[in-house]
């Protein structure tokens, strides 16, 4: 999660100001928090081991992705005021 939360930062930041307003960065990463939520949600009805695995690092995947533009579009928010 940490790792991708690092490179959605950067990618984010990087394309901000080509991608839109700072707002709906913060609702597609809230999106992405709410879709690793219900994939860990999930993992009790998983039986298989290779799959319980695969969507656990699916969903840090996606919490790791939806923190990163949180905090950078936070960040971006912040500092633009005067």
């Amino acid at each position: 999660m940490a790792i991708m939360q690092i490179v959605s930062s950067f990618l984010v930041g990087k394309f901000l100001h080509k991608i839109g307003g700072r707002s709906p960065i913060i609702m597609v990463g809230s999106l992405f928090i709410i879709i690793q939520t219900f994939l860990l949600g999930y993992l009790e009805y998983v039986k298989d081991e290779d799959t319980f695995l695969f969507i656990s690092y699916i969903a840090q995947i996606f919490g790791g992705f939806g923190a990163g533009a949180n905090s950078t579009a936070s960040m971006a928010i912040l500092s633009s005021f005067e």
